[in-house]
């Protein structure tokens, strides 16, 4: 898949979920009429080469999407009120240091706030890991 592809990709699936909360208005709980409090579109290529790797979705507050571990990402996200790069590093997990770039962006809303998220990790494993999970799909 080439880079144009990907970000084409990613920027469709974001737009969806930023619909889901444009203009409105949020309430003590975080939802709105089943608005969820947080929606990202995950997305995971190499760089080097353009390859995908891997793409999920994740909502919060209902906790849900093809993310596969969303309520324990859920909950880690809501720890760190969307804020992306104060994702905390699993520090049980290790990773083997197999320099394999790879490129993950998250883009969305949280609490009615654009969220856009790129990093570059020397490999999926790290990139899962430093991220609670976040993009470990």
């Amino acid at each position: 898949m080439s880079r144009g592809t990907t970000r084409r990709l990613l920027t469709t699936l974001a737009a969806a979920l930023i619909a889901l909360g444009a203009g409105t208005p949020a309430t003590a709980s975080g939802t709105v009429s089943g608005v969820p409090r947080g929606a990202l579109a995950l997305l995971l290529w190499q760089p080097d080469t353009g390859r995908f790797l891997g793409a999920a979705t994740l909502t919060c507050r209902p906790d849900g999407g093809t993310h596969p571990r969303s309520r324990a990402v859920c909950s880690a996200v809501r720890a760190v009120d969307g804020d992306l790069t104060r994702l905390p590093s699993d520090p049980a997990a290790s990773c083997v240091l197999i320099h394999q770039p790879v490129r993950a962006e998250a883009r969305g809303y949280w609490n009615h706030r654009a969220v856009h998220y790129t990093r570059t990790f020397p490999n999926r494993c790290v990139a899962a890991v430093d991220t609670a999970y976040l993009f470990g799909f």
